[in-house]
């Protein structure tokens, strides 16, 4: 059990690096790729809230992969327990924007900047967490389709983005952001 914990620390501590570092980049790609609409499917459109959420589930989702075909077949959980977290880094990037605009009353970026690496280390440290603790059995489809279903979410929403605040980019006060895409 210790060697597994510790492969597991070595593990998040690389997906850490790992997201930290191509989170931040991708915050730049679509610009960089002359804003091309199939870059825009894995990297921010806007400066809206739910396509921010892409920094922090694009580069888990590659590194998850990657983890699943390296050492999936000794954590038969891992897609799950990945899941699980992604979902609660992103429910924490959601809640603690709107509440530190709400409070503040405005958007301040280098709290913007705070909150994805918070999200980044929560969701590795509960990934490390929920993996040491596993159960023996689980359901590793309900993983895949968590991942799969939200990057789905992504595309849909990237394209064609629901009118409420979560979707809107405060630079541009809209949140029509399929313009961009075609």
């Amino acid at each position: 059990m210790q060697r597994n914990c510790t492969q597991i620390k070595k593990w998040e501590i690389a997906e850490f690096i790992f997201i930290a570092i191509v989170g931040t980049l991708l915050h730049f790609v679509y610009d960089w790729s002359g804003q091309n609409p199939a870059v825009g499917i894995i990297a921010p459109v806007s400066e809206s809230t739910w396509e921010h959420l892409k920094l922090l589930f694009m580069p888990a989702l590659l590194f998850t992969l990657i983890q699943e075909a390296v050492v999936g077949k000794d954590y038969p959980c891992l897609l799950t327990q990945k899941a699980k977290a992604v979902l609660a880094g992103m429910a924490w990037i959601v809640v603690g924007f709107y509440t530190y605009t709400g409070v503040w009353g405005k958007d301040v970026a280098w709290i913007d900047i705070l909150l994805f690496y918070t999200a980044v280390a929560l969701y590795t440290w509960l990934s490390k967490r929920s993996i040491e603790k596993e159960k023996k059995y689980c359901n590793a489809g309900v993983g895949t389709a968590v991942f799969v279903l939200t990057f789905i979410l992504f595309l849909v929403f990237t394209v064609q983005p629901p009118k409420i605040g979560l979707f809107q980019d405060p630079q541009m006060g809209s949140v029509n952001v399929s313009k961009m895409l075609v």
